[in-house]
């Protein structure tokens, strides 16, 4: 007579890397300009540079946080590309500025995504059912 024997999966769950999100700190420290000259307008030196450098790291624990990782991913996809398109321009040649202007949407496109990656796939992991093995075993 035969046996079934019901063995869970044990797959390894994604672990963070913590120092990915960094590449946002660029964007973070871009985007805190306006927000500075808009809202604090009449305040100190310091306080303005204080309000900066705190926006910038919140701008990259933001990253880390699951599902809401996708904002300042996006944001800072404007940033790069806006940054590396204005050296792009530089060129002369029409179809290579054209091409160069693609490829560097396309690497910045999959850089932001794997910070979304990096952000969110250890909770999906928890989130979903491993599964189990069904096994016979004969006598």
């Amino acid at each position: 007579m035969a046996k079934y024997v019901v063995i869970p999966v044990n797959s390894n769950i994604y672990e963070k890397n913590y120092m990915v999100p960094f590449l946002n700190l660029i964007p973070g420290i871009i985007w805190s300009i306006p927000l500075i000259q808009k809202f604090l307008d009449g305040t100190e030196t310091l306080a303005k540079f204080g309000f900066g450098i705190v926006f910038a790291f919140l701008y990259v624990v933001v990253t880390l946080l699951p599902v809401i990782s996708v904002v300042p991913c996006v944001a800072g996809t404007i940033i790069y590309v806006g940054l590396f398109w204005s050296l792009a321009d530089m060129l002369k040649n029409g179809w290579l500025k054209i091409t160069l202007k693609i490829v560097i949407a396309a690497i910045v496109g999959i850089i932001e995504l794997s910070l979304i990656a990096n952000a969110t796939l250890p909770w999906l992991q928890t989130k979903t059912d491993k599964g189990h093995v069904v096994r016979r075993i004969e006598d």
